[in-house]
This record gives C-alpha cells, structure tokens and sequence, in this order.
C-alpha cells in the first residue's frame, strides 16, 4: 500500500505490542483497517499520564484542526475512493480522513496518539487503572 499523503510504501509494524498498523517511513501518517482504532483505545498500554495532567490547549486544537480541513484530500490507500474528512467522536478537534466505502482510514502524524488521550480523557477510570497497573509493575521490579 502507498501513503496517500506522499506516496511512500506503508510499512506494517507493531504498536503497543499488540497491534500491527500500517505507518509511512516518511511522514509517519497511519492507516487503520476498520476495527483497528477500537481496539487501540480499548488496551491501554502507553502511559499518557503526563500529557493527560497538562491543561488542554483548546487554541492549539482548534487551529490545527482549521488547517487540516484547508488541505487537500486524500485517496484510500485500499480502494483510491476520496478519503473523506471529518472530526473524530464529538468536540475532538482531531480530523481524520476515513473511506466512504469502509475500507479504513489516515491518521496524519500524532494523531493516533492524539485520539488514544481524547479517548482516555473521556474514561477517567481507566487513567487510574493504568496508573495502578504501572505502580504494581514498579513494585515487582523493586
């Protein structure tokens, strides 16, 4: 598969350990086959503790996401349809490209990362879950 954004083949690699995601070697965008983004969000392995303490920058958000849909659009990597861009879930500020037909969708450099934090701001327990994972793991090592 090529990257729609520059054209460089897409290669497969691990994400958390768990997960085989397609990443360009370039630009670092994502293709996500349908259900792939589910189950990033539903195991959580990255810690985003510290980002997740920091205070949301709402005027960055915005402006970013401005920018992004002044772009150009982008062809599926699967079946070359118009990717069609839209905002993730609600008042995300993350635009994402997805095909019209199901195939999947492109997420630009950071934003997997990006929906993988508004995810987990929206499930606070699952924050403090982690964080007891992390503490447990630390007490092991000790």
């Amino acid at each position: 598969m090529k990257c729609p954004v520059d054209d460089f083949t897409l290669t497969e690699e691990s994400y958390e350990g768990y997960f085989k995601i397609d990443r360009c070697p370039s630009c670092w965008g994502v293709w996500l086959d349908p259900g792939e983004l589910d189950k990033i969000q539903r195991l959580t392995i990255l810690d985003y503790s510290e980002e997740l303490a920091k205070p949301e920058n709402d005027v960055a958000r915005a402006f970013a996401l401005a920018k992004s849909k002044q772009e150009g659009t982008y062809k599926c990597v699967k079946c070359a349809s118009d990717l069609v861009k839209k905002e993730y879930g609600f008042n995300s500020q993350i635009q994402i490209d997805t095909c019209p037909k199901g195939c999947g969708m492109w997420l630009d450099a950071g934003e997997l990362e990006a929906l993988e934090q508004f995810y987990e701001r929206l499930q606070p327990d699952k924050v403090g879950r982690v964080q007891s994972i992390l503490d447990f793991i630390d007490s092991i090592r000790r």
